[in-house]
């Protein structure tokens, strides 16, 4: 949009209207990429503390894993050492 501006040395000159620089489109900052998370700090700290929370949870499940298999290996091995020991009564009852 321009008007005209009286000048008393010329005629009527056409001038533009100067917007202030923070309107211009000169002047907006394109240097930060918006929904950038790599920016975020609370974002990556969330990130990290729900990835810490999964491993976790993924290692609570592998220990319940191994419990439950050392459980069931304590009992085969306590059968079979009363199966030995019954072997070893045996033998001793026939000598």
């Amino acid at each position: 949009m321009s008007f005209l501006i009286r000048n008393p040395t010329y005629r009527f000159l056409p001038s533009r209207r100067m917007l202030p620089m923070a309107f211009s489109a000169r002047c907006i900052n394109t240097s930060r990429m918006e929904g950038s998370v790599s920016e975020v700090k609370g974002f990556s700290e969330k990130e990290r503390a729900v990835e810490n929370q999964w491993a976790r949870m993924h290692d609570n499940e592998k220990l319940s894993a191994l419990r439950k298999l050392l459980k069931e290996q304590r009992e085969t091995t306590r059968r079979l050492q009363a199966e030995v020991n019954e072997l070893k009564h045996e033998v001793n009852k026939k000598q």
